[in-house]
């Protein structure tokens, strides 16, 4: 029971990464670069200052640099204008 325990709040942990820039922070290696809000559903992400930086549904924290790995592109501002919320 104790090892269902732990792996439950490794779990909600790990579900913290999503809610803000300074929880991500603390649990992922510093970045490099900046701290981007990654959308996987469409690939794309926001940095600082863009309209739904860190309030879009499905969203997630990662380094600039790991986002460029993985494939993503830097949102435009018509594409958040078209209903990323």
């Amino acid at each position: 029971m104790k090892k269902i325990s732990s792996i439950l709040a490794a779990a909600i942990a790990a579900a913290t990464l999503l809610t803000s820039p300074a929880m991500a922070g603390s649990h992922m290696p510093k970045c490099k670069g900046a701290t981007v809000y990654a959308m996987p559903d469409k690939m794309v992400y926001m940095t600082k200052g863009m309209s739904g930086y860190g309030n879009t549904k499905g969203g997630k924290w990662m380094c600039e640099a790991t986002a460029h790995a993985k494939g993503y592109k830097k949102a435009s501002s018509s594409m958040m204008m078209s209903g990323s919320h």
